[in-house]
């Protein structure tokens, strides 16, 4: 996939496509959701059923991934990636600024920091990571301030996904995603290597990480042109997941409590309870789908996949059946 390519499918979704979906934890026991179009950001305060406005984010434009920090239920702060450079939002009246300009954005992730990291840069944020179009990996130790290249043994600059491992801290592990296949680091970033996967040069454009990677070693990564590819040794060895015949994964999510996945589809949204090995469809109801999340409550999962005609869809059964969040077409 060209810059070009990519560009043109930005510019030209409808200005209700939501193109990312993010969650973080609220006040007590809440749940935000973030969802992210050509028209900004909106949140949801009721598990994706009614959307308002982020303020500060009304002229944010082309929004293509977010990431609230690590201490948003403190701070309030979150990172916004767009086809134009990288926002954040800061506080409680959630007003934004351009954290990194001139640079088109895919992926934003934040991962827990090293103490000795946090000592230097004095900042309990975390590191930041950012996925673009031509400038591979840019990461940030202190809150988005100062940023810096990460993208040593990354062959390709083109990124389209990132996921770091729920152990972070301990094992310094993460993927990234690129328009020519998978990378994966061992050391926090420093450097990246190539892992052959079975179709040669593969784009992969969407990842997710089993909550439990730390022992299961699982690792999804949906591809642009030959469906679900299936990790369960932290990414040295692979096999497509035959069950799901769709061929292009725009987006992929793994529960919190590591019960249900869902991948989002340019034929819909399918759902598995077995690991892969039975789907459930939408029956094409939701058109394609670009974004999704998982949400873990106490009564059960809520799955909300962003749309690219209508607006955001909603299931509370495990994908049985779907509802549009009602105004969301508008988002």
């Amino acid at each position: 996939m060209s810059g070009d390519e990519q560009w043109s499918r930005l510019e030209h979704q409808p200005e209700g496509a939501i193109t990312a979906l993010a969650t973080a934890r609220g006040a007590g026991d809440g749940v935000i959701v973030f969802a992210g179009s050509a028209a900004g950001v909106r949140r949801s305060l009721d598990h994706g059923h009614t959307w308002t406005m982020l303020a500060g984010a009304e002229t944010i434009p082309l929004v293509t991934a977010l990431a609230p920090s690590l201490n948003f239920s403190v701070d309030h702060c979150l990172f916004i990636g767009t086809a134009s450079g990288c926002y954040r939002t800061i506080g409680d009246e959630a007003a934004s600024q351009l954290a990194l300009a001139g640079i088109q954005v895919h992926a934003v992730a934040i991962v827990p920091e090293v103490e000795s990291v946090r000592e230097t840069h004095g900042s309990d944020s975390g590191a930041i990571f950012l996925g673009t179009e031509r400038d591979g990996v840019v990461r940030s130790s202190d809150g988005g301030n100062n940023w810096e290249a990460a993208n040593a043994g990354l062959l390709d600059l083109s990124v389209l996904a990132l996921a770091f491992s729920p152990t972070f801290v301990q094992d310094r592990t993460g993927f990234t995603a690129t328009a020519t296949g998978l990378y994966r680091t061992r050391n926090g970033g420093r450097a990246w290597r190539a892992i052959d996967m079975l179709e040669g040069e593969t784009a992969i454009q969407s990842l997710a990480m089993s909550p439990s990677f730390a022992s299961d070693g699982l690792l999804l990564a949906g591809s642009e042109e030959h469906g679900l590819y299936r990790s369960a040794d932290s990414g040295s060895t692979w096999a497509r997941v035959e069950n799901l015949t769709a061929e292009s994964i725009n987006a992929v999510a793994i529960s919190p409590d590591g019960t249900i996945i869902v991948v989002g589809t340019d034929q819909g949204a399918a759902v598995t309870l077995d690991g892969g090995a039975t789907w459930r469809w939408d029956g094409g109801e939701l058109g394609p789908v670009l974004s999704t999340c998982v949400l873990s409550l106490p009564d059960g999962n809520i799955v909300v996949s962003g749309l690219l005609a209508n607006g955001i869809a909603i299931s509370s059964n495990d994908g049985l059946d779907w509802t549009h969040a009602p105004g969301s077409t508008g988002l």
